[in-house]
């Protein structure tokens, strides 16, 4: 069936395919009505493409950003919906249901690996993806997904500590360089002089990670007693420091908290509105991770599904989706462009440390750190 489905779209798509190959006038075609350039005599027109995506993670028409999704539906004649989801477990618990369809998803690496051994994904069909050879042969070819058979890389970054320098200074704490600063009761706890300043991620394989690498554990232990040690640390961490996801931006932004995990690229733009913010990539590692675009099994459209990866990898949209979400891009042509304002931001540019780590789907472990992390946050 799945060899059917691709023959199928291969026939189907190949126009569409080579015309966003071609689609090189800049932003101004791209905003543009594309009827005097383009035909949109093709079979998707007037459907649907159902886009599952994390929160803030396509460039959206804001701060004077291309609106990527308006920009397609103009161009190709689709309808797109885009809902969102705040970790890699919500959205794997919705496709694995497979009561709401969805067209396009974009988990991290471990997720990626996870959804092919579970067959939650169609294998993507290379002839259709004109623009694969823009990405980096770097991010290509990774043990999650060998030949890329059912994802394309999207974004890349790291998971790094972002700390006031200012109040930092002011009430003599050090610097931080150790994941150790999120589990300082004394500074941070009730009687501390940061009392309720400090934040974690609210993401079970974050938490876990930083817990992990704090203890010097693996982050893709198979031993349970390690996740234990680790499930421990977090309840003694959760019972001072919040945990947030989005909501770290204006935490930091106004200066509510000191120090708090998150990820790199939202960094520089908590640091707009806040130039005290500092950022710093542990001693102990950090993850590298690595979200990429995917085709769940349940698609319904994965003919338009095909066009809008090859389009989110066009230049143009590319550069104005890296420019817009601020994480690091596998682009060629966004890295190696002079008008890339990011180019040379530390934060993106970093490589890989040497003890910085990559998430391992390990299915031994799954429902074991699951259950521990339902306990933790039940209280």
């Amino acid at each position: 069936m799945k060899k059917f489905i691709a023959l199928t779209l291969a026939l189907a798509i190949l126009p569409m395919a080579l015309f966003l190959t071609g689609c090189s006038g800049g932003r101004d075609q791209l905003e543009s009505d594309p009827r005097a350039t383009f035909d949109r005599n093709h079979e998707y027109v007037g459907t649907t493409l159902n886009i599952f995506n994390w929160g803030m993670f396509m460039a959206d028409g804001t701060y004077g950003s291309l609106n990527i999704i308006r920009a397609f539906e103009r161009l190709t004649g689709i309808n797109v919906n885009l809902t969102t989801y705040d970790s890699n477990e919500e959205m794997h618990g919705v496709i694995s249901a497979g009561a709401v369809p969805h067209d396009i998803v974009i988990p991290s690496e471990y997720m990626i690996e996870r959804m092919i051994r579970e067959d939650l994904l169609l294998p993507l069909d290379h002839s259709l993806l004109t623009n694969l050879d823009l990405v980096y042969s770097a991010f290509l070819d990774q043990g999650f997904d060998p030949g890329n058979l059912f994802s394309v890389p999207y974004k890349y970054g790291f998971v790094g500590l972002i700390y006031n320098s200012r109040m930092f200074a002011e009430n003599n704490i050090p610097s931080p360089t150790s994941w150790g600063v999120l589990f300082d009761y004394e500074t941070f706890g009730p009687n501390g002089v940061g009392n309720g300043r400090a934040r974690t991620i609210n993401n079970r394989r974050d938490a876990f990670a930083i817990a992990q690498a704090y203890l010097g554990l693996d982050v893709n232990s198979l031993d349970t007693a390690d996740w234990d040690a680790a499930a421990e640390l977090l309840e003694f961490q959760f019972s001072f420091v919040d945990r947030v996801m989005d909501g770290i931006f204006g935490a930091l932004g106004t200066g509510s908290a000191w120090v708090g995990a998150y990820y790199a690229g939202d960094f520089l733009t908590m640091r707009e509105s806040n130039p005290d913010l500092r950022i710093v990539f542990p001693e102990e590692g950090t993850n590298m991770f690595i979200n990429s675009m995917a085709i769940p099994n349940t698609s319904r459209n994965p003919g338009a599904a095909h066009m809008f990866i090859n389009f989110l990898l066009e230049p143009e949209v590319a550069m104005e989706n890296a420019e817009w979400i601020r994480y690091a891009s596998p682009n060629t042509s966004v890295r190696n462009s002079p008008n890339y304002s990011l180019r040379n931001e530390p934060a993106l540019t970093r490589p890989r440390g040497a003890n910085d780590f990559i998430f391992q789907d390990i299915p031994s472990m799954t429902n074991h750190y699951s259950r521990l992390w339902s306990d933790l946050i039940a209280g």
